[in-house]
């Protein structure tokens, strides 16, 4: 089955939720890339052994084998299923 995607902005996120409000744009707001040129000049034997790509699979591959941590909040579900069936279905405004 092909997903039905939909976007909302934080603000239309948090008048829903407003129990939320400062989650989404807090830090979340902004998109970040975290790098290690600094380290690299202060500290020249540096040597990052684990690519990014391998370290984000030990981290799902951890959380996949802890099931007890794994929980879904019904009501952040639902709040979510509510506020999707009131937007129309459209790409997020900067998609091509």
């Amino acid at each position: 089955m092909e997903p039905k995607l939909r976007y909302a902005t934080s603000a239309a996120i948090e008048q829903a939720a407003p129990e939320r409000a400062g989650q989404l744009t807090g830090d979340m707001a902004h998109s970040v890339i975290f790098d290690n040129t600094k380290i690299r000049r202060v500290v020249p034997d540096f040597n990052p052994t684990v690519a990014f790509h391998l370290a984000a699979r030990e981290i799902i591959d951890w959380h996949d084998a802890h099931p007890e941590l794994q929980r879904v909040d019904p009501g952040l579900d639902a709040l979510f299923a509510e506020l999707a069936s009131r937007i129309p279905g459209r790409p997020h405004p900067g998609s091509p």
